[in-house]
């Protein structure tokens, strides 16, 4: 499960990490990100921005996260990822149960996603989850596909499984810390 996260880079540099590019201008930074806010997604070679909740009917609760294992069956998903609507949320860390995590060798990643579009064309997201791995498996036992910035771009053109990156734990100043 993916239920906050953050991307703690400018604009400037999410555009030269992914070497994407954009038609958006005025936006300086990004931070901390929760559910249903409109954020920084990067889909076919551009970056751009989009809600991060999946449409609902009956939306109660938003929908966020998609298991990886199951997206390619599920009729609300499926049509999406028949038409290749794969994307990457920026970030560099994610929090389960407050705790940060990052990757070890990567100051800045990609959380995989889905994306559509409402009837009224607003784009819309949702982050893949996995079965969680160390260290986020004492925590949670679900964590989001990611992916490092090499791979941002294969894993939204094919959908090829991207390859696991190592995860710390770190406090929230961003030092490494003991489980």
């Amino acid at each position: 499960m993916c239920g906050k996260f953050e991307v703690k880079r400018t604009l400037a540099q999410i555009l030269a990490d992914f070497n994407v590019e954009t038609s958006l201008a005025g936006l300086s930074h990004f931070s901390a990100a929760l559910p249903g806010m409109t954020l920084p997604v990067i889909a076919k070679g551009r970056l751009g921005l989009a809600r991060w909740s999946w449409p609902l009917e009956n939306e109660t609760r938003p929908l966020i996260n998609i298991r990886s294992e199951s997206v390619h069956q599920k009729p609300l998903f499926a049509p999406d990822w028949a038409a290749g609507h794969r994307c990457v949320a920026p970030a560099t860390g994610f929090f389960e149960k407050g705790r940060l995590f990052c990757a070890a060798d990567h100051e800045i990643f990609g959380l995989c996603g889905l994306w559509t579009r409402t009837p009224d064309e607003q784009v819309c997201f949702a982050l893949l989850t996995q079965e969680a791995g160390d260290p986020v498996k004492p925590f949670h036992h679900r964590m989001p596909v990611i992916v490092d910035v090499a791979g941002a771009a294969l894993w939204c053109a094919s959908g090829a499984s991207p390859t696991p990156l190592p995860l710390m734990l770190k406090d929230l100043a961003g030092k490494p810390a003991l489980l």
